[in-house]
C-alpha cells in the first residue's frame, strides 16, 4: 500500500513539473505576455455572415483546439487545466501575426480561436455581446490586466493590436514632420522673397538718389561754368 501511494505521489509531482512546463511555454512564448502586445476592447457578438453580410472577423489566423483546422498550432495547443497560459500563447501568436499583415485588431472566440482580417475595424458591426469569460466562468472585466478573455461559440472578445497603434503613431510623426518641413520651407521662400524685394527696393531707391544727386551736380556745374563763360565773352 505504501509503495502505490508512493507511485501515485510521484505521478501527481512529474504531472505537476509538466504543467508548470507547459505553462511557461504557453504563457510567455519568446518572453511574450498578452498586456504587451494587445490592449482589451470588449465583447461582441459574430452572426456568422448571416443575411448575406460578411463576418465582422473574416480570417482565423490561429487555432490552438481543433488540431484538423488549417490555422492550427500545434506548439500552442489548448490545455484545459491551464487554460490562461493556453491563452497567453493564444494571444501573443495570434498578435504577431495580425500585426504582419497590418491587421488593426483580434477576437478571440470559441475558447481557442483567434479571427481577424482588413476590415477588423467591423469588429462591432453585429453589437455587443455578453457571453466572453475569464478563468472559465468568470464574466470577463476590460480593466483586468492579469487574466485574458475569450468568447464563447459566436462570439469575439476584442482586442487593439498595440504594435498596429505604434506604427499608427510613428507615421503620424513623420507626416506631421514633413508637414512641417514643407511648411517652413514654403515660409522661408516667401520670407527671402519679400526680403529680397524690400532689400532690392531699398538698394534701388539709395542708388537712384546717388545717381540722380551726381548727375544733376554734375550737369548743373557743366551748365552753370558754360553759361559764365558766355556772358563774360
Amino acid at each position: 500500500m505504501k509503495w502505490f501511494l508512493c507511485a501515485v505521489l510521484v505521478a501527481l509531482m512529474e504531472v505537476s513539473y509538466s504543467a508548470k512546463i507547459v505553462y511557461r511555454e504557453n504563457d510567455a512564448p519568446g518572453g511574450c505576455v498578452w498586456k504587451d502586445v494587445v490592449q482589451k476592447v470588449g465583447c461582441y457578438r459574430d452572426g456568422g455572415g448571416g443575411g448575406g453580410s460578411a463576418r465582422p472577423l473574416t480570417e482565423e489566423l490561429v487555432n490552438i483546439r481543433d488540431p484538423t483546422n488549417p490555422a492550427y498550432v500545434k506548439d500552442l495547443h489548448l490545455i484545459w487545466n491551464n487554460w490562461q497560459g493556453s491563452l497567453n500563447g493564444l494571444v501573443c501568436e495570434c498578435a504577431k501575426r495580425a500585426a504582419a499583415k497590418g491587421y488593426k485588431f483580434i477576437g478571440l472566440q470559441f475558447y481557442g480561436e483567434c479571427w481577424s482580417g482588413p476590415k477588423s475595424e467591423n469588429y462591432a458591426q453585429d453589437g455587443e455581446a455578453s457571453t466572453c469569460i475569464q478563468q472559465y466562468s468568470t464574466p470577463c472585466d476590460v480593466d483586468n490586466e492579469e487574466h485574458p478573455c475569450v468568447g464563447k461559440e459566436w462570439t469575439n472578445y476584442v482586442y487593439r493590436v498595440k504594435s498596429a497603434i505604434k506604427s499608427g503613431h510613428k507615421s503620424a510623426i513623420k507626416s506631421g514632420h514633413k508637414s512641417a518641413i514643407k511648411s517652413g520651407h514654403e515660409n522661408a521662400i516667401e520670407s527671402g522673397h519679400k526680403s529680397a524685394i524690400k532689400s532690392g527696393s531699398k538698394s534701388a531707391i539709395k542708388s537712384g538718389s546717388k545717381s540722380g544727386s551726381k548727375s544733376g551736380s554734375k550737369s548743373g556745374s557743366k551748365s552753370g561754368s558754360k553759361s559764365g563763360s558766355k556772358s563774360g565773352n
